[in-house]
């Protein structure tokens, strides 16, 4: 259904821009209706409400438990969430497994799991970090994520992974701050962390992914690229971050090459650009502010925005224009 929906548009989009007449529009009207039809808004409001539900009953699950917390035994606390858990994978097993009821069941699987886990965690002390909990959640997912091939399933997997990063370069109890690690080097373990993963999804997206889509990829890359951005944005005020400058400009030149001759991804350009950029704008800021130039650091730095800004613009809007032609 979404590709006809896609069809759609794109012909609406040539009407529109007068590519197409009267009579040819008429004679693809007669071959089928260009609106989405009663069927299509049909199945659209059952995929959101199961999803509301699954996502709903997760949530109403997890508030049960803190709500009653300190009147519930230990043993009943565990047998509820288990249940839940239970719940939520009989749900996929009787469904199937090209439903949306299959996926959604298998993302509460994955919010349950967690659910689980942070409830041994509070209930017998193990005296774990909290980067601990989120790494084994989002290892425990990992299973759920791949049978039901949804991109909502890997995203959570995805968001709960860099948590379990912060979290451990941040509160580790036997490292302190950044595990021990200097702060650039902290960064490039997150960069190449999301690299890893983003090289799986470019790879093996048909085999990850039930409905091939590049909302993974794009989460990847928007964690790869602020960790690089951020860290040579750093370099020009600290020579320890200088090697973070030189793998974001490499990893820029690969993403602008790689996406838009091999696979065209206007987002992830876009958020290359943005972050090439905000280097180029730190590395004038402080050329220009060691020229004790004040006047001239606010007029180089509002033009350089301005222009680089402007140049970056027009060159995404062709490059849209080129892919809807």
């Amino acid at each position: 259904m979404s590709g006809a929906l896609r069809q759609n548009e794109q012909i609406l989009a040539w009407a529109e821009e007068g590519l197409l007449d009267a009579q040819q529009m008429s004679i693809l009207t007669e071959q089928g209706s260009l609106a989405p039809d009663a069927g299509d808004w049909k199945i659209l409001l059952e995929r959101v409400c199961i999803m509301a539900g699954v996502i709903l009953l997760s949530a109403g699950v997890i508030f049960f438990f803190a709500w009653n917390w300190q009147a519930m035994h230990r043993f009943v606390k565990l047998s509820l969430a288990l249940s839940g858990l239970s719940v939520f994978t009989a749900l996929a097993f009787i469904a199937s497994p090209t439903s949306i009821l299959y996926r959604s069941a298998l993302l509460g699987c994955c919010i349950a799991t967690g659910s689980v886990l942070a409830l041994i965690g509070q209930t017998y002390q193990t005296g774990a970090d909290v980067w601990q909990l989120f790494a084994v959640w989002a290892l425990l997912m990992v299973p759920w994520a791949w049978l039901s091939g949804s991109a909502a399933c890997w995203g959570l997997f995805w968001v709960v992974g860099q948590v379990a990063l912060l979290a451990f370069f941040g509160q580790s109890q036997w490292h302190g701050l950044f595990a021990g690690l200097e702060g650039y080097q902290a960064l490039l373990v997150i960069a190449l962390a999301n690299l890893v993963l983003l090289i799986l999804f470019e790879c093996f997206y048909t085999r990850l992914l039930a409905h091939p889509g590049r909302a993974v990829q794009r989460l990847a890359c928007f964690a790869l690229l602020t960790a690089l951005g951020c860290g040579g944005a750093a370099a020009w005020w600290s020579d320890e971050y200088a090697p973070l400058l030189f793998a974001s400009l490499l990893s820029s030149v690969a993403m602008l090459v790689f996406y838009r001759q091999v696979r065209l991804d206007l987002p992830i350009l876009a958020m290359t650009l943005f972050w090439l950029i905000v280097s180029a704008t730190s590395g004038l800021i402080r050329l220009t502010g060691e020229m004790d130039a004040f006047f001239l650091m606010i007029n180089a730095v509002g033009a350089f925005l301005l222009v680089s800004s402007a140049l970056a613009f027009v060159w995404l809007a062709r490059l849209f224009r080129e892919y809807q032609s």
